[in-house]
């Protein structure tokens, strides 16, 4: 009942509030960011995901089973590949890697999947340094690297929305997905 709950404001949320009222459907963009799910403390540079964190993978493509996605992107380390797939799985579609992380490369990335998918649904599943970057680059929002914000290292449950029409006039909608993550 709860997951129902959260897909329906989802669904309200995306057709209701960021549609403006003068642009057609196929005008906006929905970028859906999250943070990859809860990772083995291994040690390692590429650990894989807990059970917790598989399980949220499949919440997440639950969350966005009735979403119209038209890409799905990860990154080079398992446990965005490893939250990414349940989705890109449900959606027929191979999940593509972002293969530089680096500031200057993400603008082109954000450039690219911003032209190349206009008006269409995305979801990119990144790491809780990259997410606010790859939101400010959406939005064209000025900012130095070494000063945005990063999610909490203990959160895993929030889902980014950004809708626009217009990079700059993007609307972004913080929402929470699967088993809640306290901030430690």
């Amino acid at each position: 009942m709860k997951r129902l709950f959260y897909l329906f404001v989802l669904s309200f949320l995306i057709n209701c509030l960021f549609v403006p009222l003068y642009a057609q459907e196929s005008d906006v963009t929905t970028v859906f960011l999250v943070r990859h799910a809860e990772k083995e403390n291994d040690g390692s540079i590429d650990p894989v995901l807990t059970p917790t964190g598989r399980a949220r993978a499949l919440e997440l493509a639950y969350v966005l089973k009735d979403v119209k996605l038209n890409a799905v992107y990860d990154t080079p380390y398992k446990r965005t590949q490893q939250t990414a797939k349940p989705t890109a799985d449900n959606h027929r579609l191979k999940a593509e890697t972002i293969s530089s992380l680096k500031t200057d490369d993400l603008k082109t990335f954000v450039n690219n999947v911003v032209k190349n998918h206009k008006g269409g649904s995305i979801l990119i599943v990144s790491h809780s340094n990259i997410v606010p970057v790859i939101i400010k680059l959406i939005r064209r929002d000025e900012f130095n690297a070494g000063e945005v914000e990063y999610i909490n290292d203990s959160v895993y449950d929030d889902l980014f929305v950004v809708s626009f029409t217009k990079r700059e006039a993007a609307r972004v909608l913080n929402l929470k997905y699967g088993k809640h993550t306290p901030i430690k």
